[in-house]
């Protein structure tokens, strides 16, 4: 099981809340529809972003994006989601091309030891610079942070991938798995590439498709139960195809 954060776990684009505060409004904007319009590619966007950070020492950036970020919340309805998965012995990564100093204190904050994938700020000569430590070189996706690869390297070949996510940067990865959660913009590009998904708004709507998904079956996600969900759940076979070639690539 994998999940998006920004937008996804929390009610808003977090991502775009903290970088809004800390660079002002106007340039936020500008570099964020130069995005948008293809105009820049992601890891240059997160490049001038960062080049708008005034704060240049690393600990008090981080002090001004945690009180930032406390100011906001995960969705009502996550908190239940993640006892669903405990219930059901299925474990959730969150892949993300966010930000660590943003995601660990909410994270923190309602108390969510969750594994999680994503880029991070750092200090070098004095300047604040985006570190995309899971980016792949050669790699398109409107990611800074490969979310596929980061899917792929935590699942075996045949395992079923559920997916959870709402933007761009989870196009991707919806290509790549068998059952897809969407909203927003995920949601119109599943729909554009017909890609089978379940549409929400909330994680209310994700808990009860789950709950028919598995506890009416009294299943759950794991190396003893895997061959009975498939059964009921079955892997989506253009799904499989890309992951099998991408790893006989790698």
């Amino acid at each position: 099981m994998f999940v998006d954060f920004d937008g996804t776990i929390t009610k808003s684009d977090l991502g775009n809340e903290v970088f809004r505060e800390l660079i002002g409004n106007e340039l936020f904007v500008k570099l964020h529809n130069q995005f948008l319009q293809n105009e820049i590619s992601i890891k240059t966007y997160w490049r001038l972003i960062c080049d708008g950070i005034t704060e240049l020492n690393y600990e008090k950036l981080k002090n001004s994006i945690d009180l930032i970020t406390l100011k906001y919340e995960i969705d009502d309805y996550f908190i239940n989601f993640i006892d669903i998965l405990k219930s059901n012995n299925i474990e959730i990564t969150i892949i993300s091309d966010g930000f660590e100093e943003y995601i660990k204190p909410i994270l923190q904050k309602y108390n969510l030891n969750l594994n999680y994938y994503s880029n991070k700020l750092i200090n070098i000569n004095n300047k604040i610079t985006p570190l995309f430590q899971f980016q792949k070189e050669g790699c398109e996706c409107l990611s800074a942070s490969c979310k596929k690869m980061n899917l792929l390297k935590n699942t075996f070949e045949e395992d079923l991938v559920i997916y959870i996510g709402d933007g761009l940067s989870d196009f991707c990865p919806a290509e790549h798995s068998d059952i897809v959660f969407a909203k927003g913009k995920l949601s119109k590009y599943c729909n554009q590439n017909n890609i089978p998904h379940y549409n929400f708004k909330t994680f209310f709507e994700i808990n009860l498709i789950m709950k028919k998904l598995f506890d009416n079956q009294n299943l759950s996600i794991g190396e003893k139960s895997n061959k009975r969900i498939k059964e009921k759940l079955k892997i989506r076979n253009s799904a499989f195809i890309k992951r099998k070639l991408t790893f006989e690539v790698e």
